[in-house]
């Protein structure tokens, strides 16, 4: 894991991205064998807050969960406004999902302006991942201050091809060392189409 973490340090090939942030953020462990039963309590996980902590009428939160609400609202519509896809609605309700949950379960911070924009390399990453609102939800929580080294994890890649040293340290840690055409647990990682985004088996994800 550490060899993963200096190769991706300079820049990490889209295609490998996706897997090698999940890898070095703690979100899939190395053993592949492991993989699945953690992706799914994880996702049990933040299925569970979302009818607990979101899905209420207003009338049951608090005042300052009311504000918290209001300003995430304002926000999301701005957040990255010049790109297409953050201009689609359904990704912007996922999005203030998302950020709201988060505020929720982290009241000594709570919700600052700001945090939005942080999602951002996480919302172009998954993008075509099989479930990418539990992803960000499960890489934003606990790990705020981490913010400079996800940056800096998701810089362009040289013009020198590393694709095949990262493609060795990923199956060294338990992946296949074919063509990452299955994502983790057997999920596919690139064919996922933009527009079924976190909503694949019919289920509202974020």
């Amino acid at each position: 894991m550490k060899s993963l973490r200096t190769l991706a340090w300079n820049g990490i090939p889209s295609v490998y991205r996706a897997v090698t942030w999940k890898l070095l953020l703690g979100y899939l462990p190395s053993i592949r064998s492991r993989q699945n039963a953690i992706i799914q309590r994880k996702r049990r996980e933040y299925f569970e807050y979302i009818p607990r902590l979101f899905d209420v009428p207003d009338s049951e939160r608090t005042e300052e969960e009311l504000a918290t609400l209001h300003q995430i609202s304002v926000d999301v519509p701005r957040t990255a406004c010049s790109s297409i896809v953050l201009k689609n609605e359904d990704i912007q309700k996922r999005l203030k999902r998302l950020l709201y949950i988060w505020a929720n379960r982290h009241p000594a911070c709570g919700y600052v302006q700001g945090i939005n924009d942080l999602c951002i390399p996480f919302l172009v990453t998954f993008l075509n991942d099989r479930y990418p609102g539990l992803l960000l939800e499960s890489f934003l929580i606990g790990r705020s201050n981490r913010r400079t080294e996800l940056e800096r994890s998701g810089l362009d890649v040289p013009r020198r091809d590393r694709s095949g040293h990262v493609l060795l340290h990923l199956a060294a840690l338990g992946r296949d060392s074919g063509p990452l055409h299955d994502g983790p647990a057997g999920h596919s990682a690139h064919g996922e189409e933009a527009g079924g985004f976190g909503a694949s088996n019919g289920r509202r994800l974020v």
